[in-house]
């Protein structure tokens, strides 16, 4: 039996491995961005955006406004909405804008040269790659604390009805955390494993090694 470790169908599983953790960081590096720049979600309204005094009316672009009077131009940002900070901080929500586009960015740019890597048979330096997701879990570390340090309250959340979202993006910046450190990991594994000949284990050798003294010794002399 051949041990798949030292195998190409080995190196072949984890890079499958690979290229799914890539593609689901994408995802979610994408779909924060989606959630932080369409305005029907409310976390992030610049001031083109209308709010009526009423607390259950909902945030509104210029353009759905029916009479302009009975609105407010105003810019949101759900991140660090208390009683005091009704606007919450607008810097935080560019920062996890800006967060996921570089996130998106490196994992698309990472993902290319792998199937590159894949498809024409070209080596994709272990190294390299490992630096750039020690790189992309630090920076996704340094996003997942301040999205859940300035979180807004649960009462917030209900109130303006974006607690979905909020606990979306949480959960995804923490993921692609996770998925990073996991990909460090595999870039390591792809350094031992994959050698061009199978080799088989120890046991196996020593077996294959007795086998022929054992059939050379029955084996008629030769006159």
């Amino acid at each position: 039996m051949v041990n798949l470790l030292y195998t190409d169908e080995g190196r072949n599983l984890l890079k499958g491995y690979q290229l799914i953790l890539y593609v689901a960081m994408l995802a979610f590096s994408a779909t924060i961005l989606g959630l932080m720049g369409n305005p029907m979600f409310n976390l992030f309204l610049i001031a083109n955006t209308y709010k009526h005094p009423d607390p259950d009316q909902p945030f509104v672009p210029i353009d759905k406004v029916t009479n302009v009077t009975f609105y407010e131009s105003l810019s949101f940002c759900a991140w660090g909405v208390t009683g005091d900070r009704t606007r919450g901080m607008h810097s935080t929500c560019r920062w996890v804008i800006a967060l996921a586009s570089v996130g998106l960015f490196f994992q698309f740019i990472t993902l290319i040269f792998h199937l590159i890597s894949q498809l024409a048979r070209i080596p994709f330096d272990w190294a390299v790659e490992g630096i750039v997701n020690f790189f992309m879990m630090w920076w996704w570390f340094a996003g997942a604390l301040s999205v859940m340090i300035s979180k807004p309250t649960a009462y917030f959340q209900r109130r303006y009805d974006f607690g979905w979202e909020v606990s979306t993006i949480a959960a995804f910046t923490w993921r692609n955390l996770g998925f990073h450190f996991i990909e460090i990991y595999l870039s390591i594994l792809t350094k031992y494993v994959g050698k061009r000949k199978l080799i088989q284990t120890e046991d196996e050798e020593e077996a294959d090694y007795e086998g022929s003294d054992a059939h050379s010794a029955k084996s008629p002399k030769s006159v």
